[in-house]
């Protein structure tokens, strides 16, 4: 057995904790369950890297029936993106859609399905993600907002929230062209790559963007000052990610024709 030392995110208090050598002894980082207890009210998720250093506490929003000591959290590092893709279907879309957005992503109902999702968002969004702030794990699907999108695990369905079109059409695409990969650790970096660099492009747009442009002007104007080639569907997408961000008026001072199709 290992002891470790976890501070709470939440109230700051601070516990020891034993964690068997069969976790603790794996390549990498392994993750593990905290259930509240007398010392601390907040049930957490523990990253522990093969030195037995913690890495990362994270509050996990839901109380877990039945666990009364340390445990491993098998699921943490999230399903193969195929296997996601299969279980959420158009859905996974959507939630990197709103991950993009930056909304406050709800998965509710079905607990394991919404840590194992979270393990994979947070790889394709490389480790930015945190349960209780980017992503909320709960049982009850009763969440609201206007800046989150919230989906039920167990159906799969979205209840409420919207993400951009333009958007869902291209990260769609994205994912095809990701599936399209038989190795899952390549699939996984290729989304990666390709939303980080989606997310850049919206950066840029914002920045060059202060007058009414046309779609041209916008696309040569980031060209030129950020080095990043946009296509028209890239900048339609970038406009929604903005938009969903609150960016005020972007979509009115883009001006897009229909001959910037051709």
């Amino acid at each position: 057995m290992t002891s470790i030392r976890i501070q709470c995110p939440v109230c700051q208090k601070v516990k020891v904790k034993e964690i068997s050598d069969e976790i603790t002894n794996k390549s990498g980082i392994s993750s593990v369950l905290v259930p509240a207890d007398n010392e601390c009210d907040h049930s957490l998720v523990v990253f522990v890297d093969s030195e037995q250093r913690v890495r990362r506490v994270q509050q996990l929003d839901y109380a877990p029936t039945g666990a009364s000591g340390v445990v491993e959290v098998k699921s943490i590092s999230g399903m193969t993106l195929r296997g996601l893709r299969r279980v959420l279907g158009p859905l996974l879309t959507s939630m990197i859609s709103a991950l993009l957005e930056r909304k406050k992503l709800v998965l509710c109902n079905d607990v394991e399905v919404g840590i194992s999702a979270f393990g994979s968002l947070n790889r394709i969004f490389t480790d930015d993600l945190e349960l209780g702030k980017d992503i909320i794990v709960v049982e009850s699907c009763s969440v609201e907002g206007a800046d989150t999108y919230v989906v039920d695990t167990q159906v799969p369905q979205r209840l409420s929230g919207k993400v951009g079109s333009n958007l869902s059409e291209l990260v769609e695409r994205y994912l095809d062209e990701a599936l399209d990969i038989v190795d899952n650790e390549a699939s996984i970096i290729m989304m990666r790559q390709k939303t980080h660099n989606l997310d850049k492009a919206a950066e840029a747009v914002e920045a060059v963007v202060s007058k009414k442009m046309s779609s041209r002007e916008v696309m040569k104007k980031v060209k030129s000052s950020f080095r990043i080639n946009l296509s028209l569907d890239e900048l339609r997408a970038a406009m929604d990610i903005l938009d969903g961000r609150g960016v005020v008026n972007i979509k009115e001072l883009i001006t897009v024709s229909g001959l910037d199709d051709f």
